[in-house]
């Protein structure tokens, strides 16, 4: 069960809505330019992920979850004045951010992703090991990224 599962399952259990956050990062990609948000269009520059490694990965990861910020918080702030939960999920969701609300209706969960996932499918789902193989370089930034939140937070 990855991050997304586990809002969608929150979400069914609250009964809300989930707002995912790479698809607002679509919507602000299609909107904007290299030159006013160089990280959310960086791929289309032709680098390939594989090529800048897992810390390349993770320093993109950060740059887009802070050109997010400002977007992200209009939505946040657009719940709270209209009363109507919402789970916001995503890799571009910045710690700081997530925790930079003194409002009791805004509530944050970080969830670390481990190889433990990746062994469960490499074991239970031998079937799939070409999938999980892309799991796992997908994973690793996220399980990067986990190293670098409770240093910086």
């Amino acid at each position: 069960m990855g991050k997304s599962s586990i809002a969608y399952e929150l979400a069914h259990f609250y009964n809300v809505n989930v707002m995912e956050v790479d698809d607002i990062c679509q919507a602000v990609k299609a909107m904007t330019t290299r030159e006013i948000l160089p990280a959310i269009h960086y791929w289309s520059t032709g680098v390939n992920w594989m090529d800048i490694g897992v810390s390349g990965n993770v320093k993109w990861l950060i740059d887009v979850s802070k050109e997010m910020i400002p977007g992200l918080k209009a939505i946040v702030d657009n719940h709270i004045e209209a009363d109507v939960p919402v789970i916001i999920e995503g890799d571009f969701v910045h710690p700081e951010f997530a925790v930079s609300f003194e409002n009791p209706k805004v509530k944050s969960i970080y969830i670390y992703m481990s190889r433990i996932k990746i062994k469960f499918c490499r074991i239970i789902l031998p079937e799939r090991v070409a999938d999980c193989n892309i799991s796992e370089r997908i994973s690793a930034p996220s399980m990067e990224i986990g190293w670098w939140i409770p240093v910086k937070n």
